[in-house]
């Protein structure tokens, strides 16, 4: 009786991988040639064996981060493109001047307002805080 073999599903950082060059009009065996030098590292990619130096090759050449290929987050961008934007450095800055608890305020109100125009639940402490600040002070 022969057994049958069950091949193992191709890993989801290759198929990230592959969604990523076909949004970026290039073919995966070709990022593999240009980010290698060979075509023969493919199969390890698709077993999800890549080294780190190819990691950080491809997300400079693809302009994502190593933590989106990887799975890890669901932000493409890079640090550098999230540090370069003006607003984020206008919120990093305020935050360095603000003492703990009023930059908890502060978070609590972005993430409040978020809610309010995109749906998303960040929890009901944003809400109270909301309300503090409508109510008139007596």
């Amino acid at each position: 009786m022969s057994e049958k073999k069950i091949r193992p599903s191709i890993n989801p950082v290759y198929e990230r991988l592959k969604k990523l060059c076909g949004e970026n009009n290039i073919s995966i065996t070709s990022l593999c040639l240009e980010i290698t030098g060979t075509k023969g590292n493919l199969s390890t990619w698709k077993t999800g064996s890549i080294r780190n130096d190819y990691l950080v090759k491809i997300s400079e050449r693809l302009n994502v981060s190593v933590d989106w290929i990887l799975g890890m987050t669901q932000t493409q961008s890079t640090a550098d493109q999230i540090l370069a934007d003006p607003d984020i450095t206008t919120i990093r800055h305020l935050q360095e001047k603000m003492s703990p608890k009023d930059r908890e305020k502060m978070m609590k109100l972005i993430r409040l307002q978020f809610k309010e125009d995109f749906g998303e639940d960040f929890g009901e402490e944003a809400a109270d805080v909301l309300k503090r600040k409508r109510k008139p002070e007596s």
